[in-house]
């Protein structure tokens, strides 16, 4: 139903691009020139999703379809697709998650861009600082040593903030405007990506239900079978062998990003263009660095005995294991949102033909290497947790 809808709002989003021209978000005129639909104009965007939106109806009904004659049993022999085996049938749900995977890539690496990277980047810059603050309160307030290092720290650098103006209220002010303008001009096209990427999701669910349902049934009930089982006491967990190596390294991807924006706090501030260069920018320039520096000590939670279990100095889930959903949920986002912004970016470098700014950028955004990395990351922490409740309960009853 979800790809229904989606496949109806594709072909009407279509036609008033073609009919308004001025309607159309993206194109050359677009300020996001990280993307693919930069290089796009509003007749060849229209008809490629009038296109995608049609296919999407015959892909979204056909399944429908076939999901009801399998569950009617009208697939085998004596069904409307005849077959000893239901070949035929068979033949349609490849067809179907064929088309399903199309319009997933479709929606995910040429209409969608690296806006979703900017807004997560924003949305942990503005909450991340907050989020710090209240968790060495709470050690404070729970008498953790670590918790008064911290404490002290952030009390240094707050002295050091406003005797410098870094933190005066006019600076704040000046921050907050910028945000706030920054919204006002971006925030309808950063609504189309993530419309976009929705989109690219509800169809990489239906892919993915197209898909299992290729699978032999005896191959789905032994894989749940082997899920399910426990693992045997004293064996290693083979996820652990590959994904502490792809957890660093997509911790630190984002390192050198962040390390040149936070220069912005310095007097040598690395990138930072003299027609911009006030405090407010700055300021601002350093948050998104320090959203980048959380996100990779976030990354290494998946590694971490803390990304498993709840510090127990923390009130009331201290010492409970953290849901794996917590932490492979908002992964899998991030890791999602880089991967749709690497085609732009591989795009963005092709045009300069510079090999030293092309370098520099890849330096500062791999996103090549981050994405796939952080998606494997995420990839392991779940199969490495799925069996762990299983195996201490199996060790406990021993």
């Amino acid at each position: 139903m979800s790809t229904l809808i989606v496949s109806f709002a594709s072909v009407g989003v279509a036609v008033m691009w073609l009919l308004a021209p001025g309607t159309y978000p993206f194109g050359a005129a677009d300020r996001v020139t990280v993307s693919v639909t930069h290089l796009i104009g509003n007749d060849l965007a229209g008809a490629l999703l009038l296109a995608a939106g049609i296919t999407g109806l015959v892909a979204s009904v056909a399944g429908a379809r076939l999901d009801r004659l399998g569950r009617l049993g009208r697939l085998g022999p004596s069904g409307p697709f005849g077959g000893r085996s239901g070949r035929r049938g068979r033949s349609a749900r490849r067809l179907v998650a064929v088309g399903a995977v199309t319009e997933t890539a479709f929606f995910a690496f040429v209409m969608a861009d690296a806006a979703l990277l900017s807004t997560l980047g924003y949305a942990l810059a503005l909450v991340g600082p907050v989020a710090v603050v209240v968790t060495v309160v709470i050690a404070c307030l729970r008498r953790h040593r670590t918790g008064y290092l911290a404490a002290l720290s952030l009390v240094a650098v707050t002295l050091v903030g406003f005797a410098t103006g870094v933190l005066s209220p006019a600076t704040l002010l000046a921050l907050e405007h910028n945000v706030m303008t920054g919204f006002e001009t971006y925030g309808a096209r950063v609504g189309w990506s993530w419309a976009m990427a929705a989109a690219a999701v509800g169809w990489a669910f239906a892919a993915a239900r197209s898909l299992r349902s290729l699978a032999p049934a005896t191959r789905r009930r032994n894989g749940v079978a082997r899920a399910d089982a426990a693992a045997p006491a004293g064996t290693s967990d083979p996820a652990a062998r590959w994904s502490g190596v792809v957890t660093v390294v997509a911790a630190l991807c984002p390192l050198p990003y962040g390390l040149v924006r936070l220069s912005w706090l310095t007097p040598w501030p690395l990138g930072m263009e003299p027609a911009y260069d006030t405090l407010a920018t700055r300021v601002q320039g350093a948050a998104i660095g320090t959203g980048a520096i959380i996100g990779a000590v976030l990354t290494l939670g998946l590694i971490a005995r803390w990304g498993e279990r709840f510090p127990t100095w923390l009130p009331v889930l201290g010492g409970r294991d953290v849901p794996v959903r917590l932490a492979v949920v908002p992964g899998a986002v991030v890791a999602g949102a880089l991967l749709v912004a690497t085609p732009g970016l591989l795009l963005t470098v092709v045009a300069m033909g510079d090999l030293a700014r092309i370098a520099g950028l890849l330096v500062l955004f791999p996103l090549p290497l981050w994405g796939p990395a952080l998606g494997a990351a995420v990839l392991g922490y779940r199969l490495r947790r799925v069996g762990e409740p299983r195996t201490q309960t199996g060790a406990a009853a021993a």
